[in-house]
């Protein structure tokens, strides 16, 4: 097997670790298509889900390196649909969005095992920066990241 092929589960695509996918999960469109923009123009692969249902589908059919998902959306919350990811993906990183400076939200998705937030509106920089790190953090030994 090539040694850059991360392992997936039967009929799930396999990742290279030079393209990373991302999942974007948001129901504002204007929101995933700006992410997809600079995330795109970085050298990501990155999809898109305008609610949770659409979300849980695609991560059942692909396994990605990183998920953005939105704290607040109609039906699911994305905290809501966090432990249905942890559950299908344990090893997926998951940034929370949210528009909504909620301390209580932000430790219920910490407690849920998310990566990192990010606070709506968002920079490119800052965008792009939060999703480095994270990706870096599956390069570190499970031992070191602990939960991860």
């Amino acid at each position: 097997m090539d040694k850059d092929k991360i392992d997936s589960e039967p009929g799930r695509r396999r990742l290279t670790r030079e393209q990373p996918w991302i999942l974007c999960v948001d129901d504002e469109k204007g929101v995933t298509d700006v992410v997809k923009y600079h995330l795109t123009k970085a050298g990501y692969q990155v999809d898109v889900a305008h609610n949770a249902e659409d979300a849980l589908v695609l991560c059942n059919e692909k396994e990605y390196s990183l998920i953005l998902l939105d704290i607040k959306m109609p039906g699911k919350s994305g905290l809501d649909i966090l432990k249905e990811i942890r559950e299908l993906t344990p090893k997926t990183h998951v940034i929370m969005l949210t528009a909504i400076s909620a301390t209580d939200a932000i430790i219920k998705a910490f407690k849920n095992f998310a990566s990192a937030y990010i606070t709506k509106p968002f920079t490119k920089d800052t965008l792009l920066r939060k999703v480095k790190f994270v990706l870096s953090l599956q390069k570190l030994p499970s031992d070191l990241t602990g939960r991860f």
